[in-house]
């Protein structure tokens, strides 16, 4: 996900149409992930120069962090992956299950409702991977049923969009009520 979303990042930097846009990126993972997705705003300031980052507003943090604020661009990275060394070793290698814990669901809806424009969902995971009563699995039938862009792998080419027309406007906000409903 990580290097996934820094190529992105590069890409909409470059991009005409992303020229004004404020962009975020948010962690549902844990606080070593968090970490690790922030080195890339140092990555990008040496590569684009402090005042370009800084022209877009690029916030790189946890949900928490969100709270009260919003961007024209969010990325949401899901945070989570397999146990590969348990998987090495025939074991269950399935992640925790969030299932019914108020403050996950808190720090999930502020993730999912700060986008002003596009949300793209980064995920390194797909449903199978998932405990069946984990609530990430909402998170990803959500985008897929809407068909908001998710980023499964680097074989997923994101396309640069905004949404322009009112109508798209309308689903945006259509999209942001349903998810906050679908987080109850």
């Amino acid at each position: 996900e990580i290097e996934e979303i820094k190529k992105f990042l590069q890409r909409i930097l470059k991009d005409e149409q992303y020229s004004n846009k404020s962009i975020g990126v948010v962690s549902l993972g844990l606080t070593k992930h968090t970490e690790k997705l922030k080195d890339i705003k140092e990555d990008l300031a040496n590569e684009f120069g402090k005042e370009k980052i800084d022209k877009h507003k690029l916030i790189i943090e946890d949900s928490p962090k969100f709270q009260g604020d919003e961007r024209d661009v969010m990325i949401v990275s899901l945070g989570v992956a397999l146990d590969f060394q348990k998987l090495k070793e025939n074991q269950n290698a399935k992640p925790r299950a969030i299932i019914s814990d108020q403050d996950e669901f808190k720090k999930i809806n502020v993730a999912l409702s700060r986008a002003k424009e596009q949300m793209v969902l980064f995920h390194s995971v797909e449903h199978n991977d998932l405990q069946t009563n984990d609530f990430r699995n909402k998170i990803l039938s959500f985008f897929k049923r809407e068909s908001l862009t998710t980023v499964f792998s680097s074989k997923d080419q994101v396309p640069l969009q905004k949404w322009k027309s009112p109508r798209n406007r309308e689903k945006y906000n259509r999209t942001t009520s349903q998810i906050k409903s679908a987080l109850v």
